[in-house]
């Protein structure tokens, strides 16, 4: 049976479940002016959240849970076509469809489970893209001429293939800045492009979608999800034939290049010059430096610039000793697979600065004294006759401290669930992605300090499935794999506490380390390492551990999860033990 009716602000439907399945749901409403779904089930169910194109629709999955009706209800709201609930095999779905030209963000739909079996869905603005209408206008009535091969990822971004002729694109942002929209004019699908909806999690991209703009316009829009806010992007045609997308961690916005302003021949680093009395170092290159990146090197105490695609030009002086200045000195060289790395030793007491992008042909990295203004100064080059030695960074060369086995430690930190999936929920509402995410960035904190190098399998309230963690370790072939959870159980149980630490087979090791470090900083009942089949555990080919923190569901370990404090000290005994094992399996004093 099929209802439809108006509503100025509020509709609800209650509609009673007649089958004896273990979740069902019972009745439900939606809020027009709060932009607010609640709805109620008889039974445990862990609702999920998922953008849908084609048309857009978001889509609430309450798997296990049954639904006796179909149900489709126009709603009074510029933003939103209709929302339909309906019932396909065991799972029920809450489906919202959204009118043309609108957008909504999944990430920033928040689940409230109020108490058991009460669920508020609130929902974030809805957006109008922009200028959608005159993207339509524009793109209408044009044949087609371009044909979408594929979409590659490859070390600076995204390359996005065409065929056919030459692209014409328009790019918008969503007014949140969590999208980016690339619609290109008269373009069709390859039928070999099979993959229309893919998560990457690669270079602050989340996931790619590919769909029409509209069933009646010849064009395809590029949705591109954004994970790292900080991360600008550059979009211009390949002189190949396609579509570059780079990425740019940088401080200011450059002007688009055209494709004319290419040249894929390799990037010449023309100079490297201590500047303005020591306080700036600048790096002149022929040709656009399209993409770059920065670290510090744990071995030599050196921060790094790395640019792909260049060569050293025959300009560029041998390394350099400084006397009297904010560098000790400053040695380039050229590496395999096309790479010049620029290493920078400051002296004691300076800070080096993210490099910014003055210009497409210039990099600057700006050195000051910490706690005060820089004024070194002026600076004097070594020469071969210089009483102190230059003393130049090799690979994996010693530090003051440690002699490395292997070649670098980096160490893949998996703060669990996220986004839609809060993980567990337990006590006065405290969710498990609000306890790990915090400990997770601190344990980075803590072993950066250290000179470790770490990365994120998910950097903020992002769902991201297993596969993609593991993947993404794998791919940067991490030397060490840590995921951090919350415990839970029945709420009939607070008086289950304590910590628990997982591992398959190679992690026996890992585990016990920062187990023990757990209850060492804590005093926490201890629930013992175990082995366990996870799919973090058992898919990682590097040693791997899970570590459960603590209880949201105990009476003991709830309150001090929910304390910022509580969470500090775990994540400093954590980082204390990975570093121990670190010390203990990879370095020697």
């Amino acid at each position: 049976m099929k209802f439809n009716w108006l509503l100025s602000s509020l509709f609800s439907v209650f509609l009673l479940s007649s089958t004896a399945e273990a979740a069902s749901l019972k009745s439900w409403n939606f809020d027009t002016n709060r932009n607010l779904l609640n709805f109620t089930t008889s039974g445990k169910v862990k609702p999920t959240v998922e953008l849908k194109l084609n048309p857009t629709r978001l889509i609430i999955n309450l798997p296990e849970t049954s639904f006796s009706n179909s149900i489709v209800n126009q709603i009074n709201k510029p933003e939103i076509k209709s929302i339909q609930v309906q019932q396909a095999s065991n799972n029920t779905t809450i489906e919202i469809e959204l009118k043309s030209g609108y957008m909504i963000d999944p990430q920033q739909v928040q689940f409230h489970n109020i108490y058991p079996g009460r669920w508020n869905v609130e929902l974030p603005p809805l957006e109008l893209i922009k200028n959608h209408s005159l993207a339509r206008q524009q793109i209408n009535n044009l044949p087609d001429k371009v044909i979408l091969e594929d979409i590659q990822v490859i070390s600076d971004g995204l390359l996005i293939n065409t065929s056919g002729g030459k692209p014409e694109i328009i790019v918008n942002e969503s007014p949140t800045s969590n999208y980016i929209y690339i619609d290109i004019k008269g373009c069709s699908v390859s039928s070999n492009f099979t993959k229309l909806d893919k998560l990457i999690h690669q270079h602050g991209i989340g996931r790619i979608v590919v769909n029409k703009i509209d069933e009646s316009i010849p064009s395809m829009r590029i949705m591109l999800q954004k994970i790292n806010p900080n991360i600008n992007w550059k979009i211009s045609l390949n002189e190949a034939g396609g579509i570059l997308v780079s990425s740019k961690n940088i401080e200011q916005q450059l002007p688009k290049l055209a494709a004319s302003d290419y040249n894929y021949k390799l990037t010449t680093i023309e100079s490297i010059e201590l500047i303005n009395d020591g306080a700036e170092i600048l790096i002149k290159a022929n040709q656009p430096i399209t993409s770059y990146r920065s670290k510090w090197d744990m071995f030599s105490g050196a921060y790094q610039i790395i640019i792909p695609a260049a060569k050293l030009g025959s300009k560029i002086t041998p390394p350099r000793l400084y006397s009297n200045t904010s560098v000790l000195w400053i040695y380039s060289k050229q590496k395999e697979n096309n790479q010049v790395v620029i290493m920078i030793k400051p002296t004691a007491n300076i800070q080096l600065q993210k490099p910014i992008q003055l210009s497409h042909k210039f990099l600057s990295l700006k050195l000051k004294k910490l706690n005060e203004n820089f004024a070194a100064p002026s600076q004097t080059t070594a020469s071969t006759n210089n009483s102190r030695p230059l003393i130049l960074p090799r690979e994996n060369s010693p530090n003051s401290n440690y002699t490395p086995l292997n070649q670098r430690v980096v160490v893949a930190i998996d703060p669990g669930h996220g986004g839609a999936d809060p993980g567990a929920v337990g006590i006065d509402g405290l969710r498990e992605k609000d306890v790990v995410l915090p400990i997770s960035k601190q344990v980075a904190d803590k072993l950066k300090e250290k000179g470790i190098e770490v990365v994120f399998t998910r950097s903020n309230d992002l769902e991201v499935d297993l596969a993609p963690r593991v993947d993404l370790a794998e791919r940067i072939n991490a030397t060490l794999f840590v995921s951090i959870h919350a415990n839970a159980i029945s709420m009939s149980r607070p008086d289950v506490n304590g910590i628990e630490t997982y591992y398959y087979q190679t992690g026996a090791a890992l585990a016990t380390t920062i187990h023990n470090s757990l209850l060492a900083a804590t005093g926490g009942p201890d629930r013992q390492v175990r082995s366990a089949r996870f799919y973090v555990l058992r898919k990682t080919s590097m040693p791997a551990v899970l570590v459960e923190v603590g209880f949201v569901t105990g009476a003991e370990d709830a309150p001090k999860l929910a304390n910022p404090n509580y969470r500090s000290l775990l994540a400093d005994a954590i980082a204390e033990g990975v570093f121990k094992y670190i010390q203990n399996n990879y370095l020697n004093r």
